[in-house]
C-alpha cells in the first residue's frame, strides 16, 4: 500500500471546466487511474479555488478504487502539508511519493524539509521537484518580494543561482537534496518544450529517493529528456 501527495495538483491549463477537468491528462488522474493498483492514499492539493473545483472534478469521474481515499484540500501547500503528514496515514513503512510541479517559487525549502524529513525510520517520501527554469532569469528580475525567492531556496544566498545556468541551477538544486536531508540517490531531467529540434529546456525534474531500486530507474524507466506541450 502507498500513498501519493501532489502538491500543485490542479491541471496546469486555466481551463477549468468541468468537461476539460474530465478529461486532463494532468498527474493528478494519471497518478489516480494508473495500474496496479499500488497507491491507496492521495491528497491533491491547490490554492486556486477553481483547480481545487477541477481537482473534485478529476476526482469524481477517475476509476473507484474500494479502500482508496482520495482528498482535495484547497490552501497554501506549505501549510496544508502539516495536516497531511499530521495525519497519521503515512507511517515509516508506506511507500510515498511527493510530486511538486511548482510554477515558479511556490514550494519553500523548509517545505521539502518536512517531507524529507517526516519519517522517523525506513525510506524517506519520494520527492519529485519540479524547478521552472525557462522562466527564471525573468522571474528573478520581476519579484519584488524577495522574501518569497528566499523561502523558496531557503537561504539568504539565493543570489548566487541569479548568474547560474539552467543545468547548474539543477545541479544546486540537487546537492542540496543530497547532502542536506541526505537522499541517496539524486538526479535531474530536463523537460522541454515541443518545437525544432526538440524545443527549449522548460523545467528540470529532479527525482530524490532513499530506495535502492531507484539507480536501476533512473538508469532505464524514466526517460532522460521528457517533453510537454
Amino acid at each position: 500500500m502507498g500513498a501519493y501527495i501532489d502538491g500543485f495538483a490542479a491541471p496546469q491549463s486555466r481551463d477549468h471546466t468541468e468537461e476539460a477537468a474530465a478529461t486532463s491528462l494532468c498527474a493528478a488522474r494519471l497518478a489516480l487511474n494508473n495500474r496496479p493498483l499500488f497507491l491507496r492514499h492521495f491528497w491533491l492539493c491547490d490554492a486556486d479555488p477553481s483547480g481545487v473545483a477541477a481537482l473534485e472534478t478529476i476526482k469524481n469521474t477517475s476509476r473507484q478504487v474500494k479502500g482508496r481515499t482520495v482528498e482535495v484540500m484547497q490552501g497554501d501547500f506549505n501549510v496544508v502539508i502539516d495536516s497531511v503528514l499530521e495525519s497519521g496515514v503515512i507511517t515509516d513503512t508506506m511507500a510515498t511519493f511527493c510530486l511538486l510541479d511548482q510554477r515558479t517559487f511556490e514550494c519553500h525549502w523548509a517545505t521539502l524539509e518536512k517531507l524529507a524529513w517526516h519519517k522517523q525510520n525506513g525510506h524517506k517520501i519520494e520527492l519529485f521537484y519540479f524547478l521552472g527554469t525557462g522562466w527564471l532569469d525573468r522571474a528573478f528580475g520581476g519579484t519584488k518580494d524577495t522574501q518569497k525567492i528566499e523561502r523558496w531556496w531557503g537561504r539568504d544566498d539565493w543570489t548566487r543561482l541569479v548568474n547560474m545556468s539552467g543545468p547548474e541551477r539543477a545541479d544546486a538544486f540537487a546537492h542540496r537534496f543530497a547532502t542536506e536531508p541526505g537522499y541517496e540517490h539524486v538526479r535531474s531531467w530536463p523537460i522541454r518544450k515541443r518545437g525544432p529540434r526538440g524545443g527549449a529546456v522548460m523545467y528540470y525534474m529532479i527525482h530524490c529517493s532513499d530506495h535502492p531500486r531507484a539507480p536501476e530507474r533512473h538508469g532505464r524507466r524514466i526517460p532522460r529528456d521528457w517533453t510537454i506541450a
